[in-house]
């Protein structure tokens, strides 16, 4: 019997306030401040962490994340609100057969 046991990783953001959006259109370091500026001036945005690497903008706070979203989507930076991760973990599994089924 292969068994499965659904983990959520501890970085997703699942915890309540905090937020991970996909922000497309960056290309320097200094798109990256102008996102972190527009994301601190929305009401309930406590604190934010943009990378330019992984095109990812963290997020604390109150505000809702497609608020967000649709604010750095209208300021040329297309956003989509990244879901939490989900983790399989799989026991069981003695083969290649079996990663088939």
């Amino acid at each position: 019997l292969i068994s499965v046991a659904l983990a959520v990783a501890k970085h997703a953001p699942m915890s309540p306030g905090v937020m991970k959006l996909l922000v497309e259109g960056m290309t320097c370091h200094k798109c990256v401040g102008r996102v972190e500026k527009r994301l601190l001036a929305i009401a309930g945005v406590e604190s934010a962490t943009v990378c330019l690497e992984t095109k990812t903008a963290t997020v604390t706070g109150t505000a809702d994340a497609n608020f967000l979203a649709a604010e750095l989507t209208e300021g040329g930076y297309e956003t989509t609100v990244l879901r939490p991760s989900i983790y399989l973990r799989v026991e069981g599994m003695t083969c290649h057969k079996c990663v088939g089924r």
